[in-house]
């Protein structure tokens, strides 16, 4: 360890003496690099840029304080990161969803620090089911919302501003070009990718390749993408390796299950290019994708082929294989369900254990919530959750 100091040191002093870099820039990539490490493995904020941005902020401002004082730039990171984690506490919220067979506008939110969960007095302005939530800037955005006049629609709102859940729809040039239910979406580097669904009013039932990326620190318009190489209904989506992955889902037909698939792809924002990523074990639909630190979980989910069967298996892909590989199954099978990873773990939210159009009666709904810890490759069950829900959208804010 004592020699590769001493090379480090010699290092870093040929680049600030030929001019290539200055101390400060070597403070300032190092004070980065610690923020990105307490950015993986926190459970208080999923926005990483957001979470740089605000470490900055106060860094900047400390940093001068402590420079007057003479300290070292260096020991400020420990310092930020107590100050965030003491001020910033996650909150997930749980949107939406069908419960006995009708579309929900309730809001549910867990918080995992004191392991409590609430159902918000404010609900949504509308029912919503087969959606999907992200947060960028701080902001929820539910792509895929709801039905009736809003079928399709994205809709945004702050809740720490918004205090009386004011949503807003994205109309005009501010909303995406296609509208679309079941679709499939992810944050990557700042802006919001929206892959394919189900196509709704004029393109009812189609599946949709289509691809559109929101960008709301540019333009603030929805950008039309390459499309995916194939047609992809309740498929999921999460950033992986610098690029965006989007997996499973069914191309409709009937019957619709028949065209459940195991196939997954990448899309590249540096070539603007799709490529084809390997197949994963199982072929499934309605499931969630959960990137931690490398690696990226799929989980739950219908696949089969006479008739869709809830699945509890879970893989992952990622360092150092460039294959799929199953890791230990839920505790429950479940289909119809959405994730968030809070602090290295992935919490598995709602469900069924049997797919409602092949069930007598309404569908045995699963409150419970199940917690993979992928060091130990174990679940548990958690805090259930107030109303048992499927087909459900839920995100990770920081409150």
């Amino acid at each position: 360890m004592e020699k590769l100091l001493d090379q480090f040191d010699a290092l870093n002093a040929c680049l600030v003496k030929s001019g290539i870099l200055t101390e400060v820039d070597v403070e300032i990539e190092l004070h980065r690099q610690r923020f990105e490490r307490m950015c993986r493995s926190s459970c208080w904020l999923p926005d990483h840029d957001a979470t740089l941005c605000r470490a900055f902020h106060l860094g900047g401002f400390c940093g001068s304080v402590l420079s007057f004082l003479g300290r070292d730039i260096l020991g400020l990171s420990l310092a930020c990161t107590d100050a965030l984690t003491k001020f910033h506490t996650p909150a997930c919220f749980v949107l939406g969803g069908l419960v006995q067979g009708e579309a929900a506008s309730s809001i549910m939110q867990f918080n995992p620090r004191e392991q409590t969960w609430s159902v918000s007095p404010n609900k949504m302005p509308f029912r919503a089911f087969a959606h999907t939530a992200v947060v960028l800037n701080g902001r929820i955005y539910a792509c895929g919302v709801g039905v009736e006049e809003l079928a399709g629609r994205v809709m945004t709102f702050d809740p720490q501003v918004d205090h009386k859940r004011a949503w807003k729809v994205l109309t005009g040039s501010r909303g995406p070009h296609f509208s679309r239910s079941h679709p499939a979406a992810t944050v990557l580097k700042g802006k919001l990718y929206l892959c394919g669904g189900r196509g709704v009013g004029t393109e009812e039932g189609r599946a949709f390749n289509v691809v559109e990326r929101l960008d709301p620190k540019g333009s603030g318009t929805w950008e039309q993408l390459s499309p995916m190489e194939e047609s992809r209904i309740c498929a999921a989506c999460a950033p992986f390796a610098a690029q965006v992955l989007v997996c499973g889902g069914h191309s409709g037909g009937d019957p619709w299950y028949h065209s459940i698939k195991d196939s997954a792809e990448l899309y590249d924002p540096a070539s603007e290019k799709w490529a084809p990523a390997p197949s994963m074990l199982a072929r499934r639909e309605a499931h969630c994708a959960a990137i931690v630190g490398t690696r990226v979980y799929v989980c739950g989910g219908w696949g089969g082929e006479s008739f869709p069967h809830a699945l509890s298996l879970v893989e992952f892909l990622g360092p150092p294989s460039t294959e799929w590989h199953a890791t230990a199954p839920m505790n429950h099978p479940r289909g119809g369900v959405k994730s968030v990873v809070i602090g290295r773990k992935v919490f598995v939210f709602g469900g069924v254990a049997m797919h409602p159009h092949f069930s007598s009666g309404h569908p045995c709904l699963l409150k419970c919530v199940e917690q993979f810890h992928p060091e130990s490759c174990s679940w548990k069950t958690d805090v259930p959750m107030p109303i048992g829900v499927w087909a459900l959208a839920c995100t990770l804010v920081c409150a």
